[in-house]
């Protein structure tokens, strides 16, 4: 009996640890279970007299932002996707909304409400504007969750057919280049050849490159071509960019290590075929990587239009951005959650 009586107290104080709302009868002494009161919430705020009051939104402070605009469809509705933060020593990646608290909430906040004009940009030139409607959501499709608005679409004429463009918010003049960036006129637009075209320019490109290059030679080129498209050089020339994949396909999933992805960017040659200007070179042993293009810009008037790269890995995909800079074409940009360029993969073309 002693050692039952011992035990009542602590099993007592076990019962009161456990939540709940109910009531425990014990040894004719009755024993109230409650939860702990819950945390106070970070949006509202308790005076004295009991009144709540919510507190107001505050936004998450970056510099301008540079954007990928993506229309829905044929129609006029575009999404309007965050990429990175603009600063004069480059792209910040953006806040991750895992360390920032109610960031799709707070984030469109003096960025894009209802009304709010950006500047759509594509093959170096300005073509049209989106006006933003002031929702937000979350985009999930890249290893950085990101913030996701939408708008309508204005499209200049020639500029109706294009799908993806690169966007900076009308009011972020910090740049003076993008007062100077040309609008379309008459006949201004550049025209690409078609698939059909682009595909057999993209098999001798990887020809020469391969040749020239140290890739190993796969059994079939066409087999490894995977993308390509026309893209925007100084001058009013049209270069080609393409992305070749050796052991798998231009998506997520694992690939032998002998495989490899292979993404070049070349203008034409003044002897006929072309000339490459940057590679993306990468063993899947060195970590898989497989680039192609999903927009591009023209944030300098002076330089070759921004490129604005899918990157594919194992598990994951990721945004980067390759363009010119004082010294050259080089990665501007990408995702700090996507894997890094193995050394010496992604490069000019020397």
């Amino acid at each position: 009996m002693r050692v039952k009586e011992a035990l009542l107290p602590v099993l007592c104080v076990i019962l009161t640890a456990l939540p709940g709302c109910d009531n425990v009868q014990w040894g004719g002494v009755e024993v109230a279970l409650q939860s702990p009161d819950p945390p106070p919430s970070a949006l509202v705020v308790e005076d004295p007299s009991g009144d709540v009051t919510e507190v107001p939104l505050l936004p998450v402070l970056t510099g301008p932002l540079l954007y990928l605009v993506e229309r829905i469809g044929t129609g006029t509705r575009a999404n309007l996707l965050p990429i990175a933060e603009m600063t004069e020593g480059g792209l910040r990646a953006l806040p991750s909304p895992d360390e920032t608290p109610d960031l799709v909430e707070r984030f469109p906040l003096g960025r894009w409400e209802a009304e709010t004009e950006f500047v759509l940009l594509d093959r170096g030139r300005r073509a049209g504007t989106l006006i933003s409607d002031g929702t937000a959501g979350l985009d999930e499709r890249f290893c950085q969750a990101r913030p996701l608005g939408s708008g309508r679409l204005e499209l200049r004429p020639d500029a109706q057919s294009s799908t993806r463009f690169l966007a900076l918010r009308k009011a972020d003049r910090w740049h003076d280049g993008l007062d100077r960036i040309p609008g379309l006129a008459p006949g201004d637009w550049p025209s690409y050849p078609g698939q059909a075209e682009l595909r057999t320019e993209a098999l001798a490109l990887a020809r020469f490159t391969i040749q020239r290059a140290g890739v190993p030679w796969p059994p079939s080129i066409p087999e490894i071509l995977k993308d390509q498209r026309g893209v925007s050089l100084p001058g009013g020339e049209v270069g080609l960019a393409a992305t070749y994949v050796f052991g798998g396909e231009l998506e997520l999933g694992r690939v032998p290590p002998s495989g490899y992805g292979l993404f070049v960017v070349a203008r034409p040659s003044e002897t006929g075929g072309w000339t490459p200007l940057w590679i993306w070179h990468q063993m899947v042993r060195e970590g898989k990587a497989f680039p192609r293009v999903l927009a591009e810009g023209g944030l300098n008037p002076d330089r070759a239009p921004e490129l604005l790269l899918e990157v594919y890995g194992e598990d994951q995909r990721w945004l980067a951005l390759v363009g010119e800079d004082a010294e050259g074409w080089t990665l501007l940009y990408q995702d700090p959650c996507g894997d890094p360029p193995a050394p010496g993969a992604a490069r000019p073309w020397s």
